[in-house]
């Protein structure tokens, strides 16, 4: 009998993840209501086993998140982000309304740095048409915590081009939350949000100029003529380049310059 279940199991965890492969495409395609049906046949499948498969569940939260922000739908996609990040970290009862679990939990899964910076997007979006002050605050939170899993995240990638490259592709998302601190600023005239802005300014600054000088002092070692360091350095911005623009386009609606 549990033999049984557990081949149910893979059979529906297949048949699930196609649907979610073609939602996905749906999705990158611009055809959103495809997209979200595709989901949905999805979820229904998943939720029968869904203590099994929490980080597939969590991954179709995110992308019916992301579809919903594209269509403007922000409540749906705040709803949707916040039940990817409580399943990611294994959340069995729902946090009260949507603030954020906390860094403790958080630390354990890093990857949830985009996650939180899209919640923080999407807040904002929200802070548009109402409770300005409440969902922005909550926004700046986001960005704040991101930036911490950030910090994790970078510092367990082991070659000096994931690195760079993880800080050039993960810039947008200072922007974003620069652009909400700034919203935020204007509502209530406090210094604190200031302060705020010029540490995530300098930050986002200071990681890609620490890979630049990690990187020329690791050169001025090797003690190779700077002809060769030259066309080195070439070769490697244009490997950066093109993974950078690899994953743009394998992940398009995932890496838009206002995060979802």
């Amino acid at each position: 009998m549990e033999i049984k279940t557990i081949q149910q199991w893979y059979d529906s965890a297949g048949i699930a993840n196609i649907y979610m492969i073609k939602g996905k495409a749906m999705q990158e395609s611009g055809r959103f209501p495809e997209a979200i049906s595709n989901y949905h046949k999805s979820y229904n499948i998943q939720r029968k086993f869904s203590r099994k498969n929490m980080l597939d569940m969590s991954d179709l939260y995110r992308h019916f998140s992301m579809t919903m922000y594209k269509i403007e739908q922000y409540d749906s996609a705040l709803y949707y982000i916040q039940k990817c990040i409580e399943t990611a970290i294994g959340n069995e009862t729902q946090i009260s309304g949507f603030a954020n679990p906390t860094y403790e939990r958080l630390v354990k899964v890093p990857q949830l740095y985009y996650e939180l910076a899209h919640k923080g997007s999407t807040l904002a979006k929200l802070a548009e048409k109402e409770n300005a002050l409440g969902h922005l605050k909550l926004a700046v939170e986001c960005f704040q915590l991101s930036d911490r899993l950030m910090d994790i995240y970078l510092n367990l990638q082991e070659s000096e081009t994931s690195k760079l490259l993880f800080a050039q592709t993960n810039y947008h998302i200072y922007e974003s939350a620069l652009n909400t601190l700034h919203k935020l600023y204007n509502l209530t005239g406090s210094d604190k949000e200031m302060e705020v802005a010029f540490m995530l300014a300098d930050k986002s600054k200071a990681r890609i100029l620490r890979q630049a000088v990690e990187d020329a002092w690791v050169q001025a070692k090797r003690n190779i003529p700077d002809s060769l360091l030259s066309e080195e350095r070439a070769i490697k911005f244009k490997i950066t380049w093109l993974e950078s623009r690899l994953a743009s386009l394998t992940n398009e609606d995932e890496s838009d310059k206002e995060v979802r």
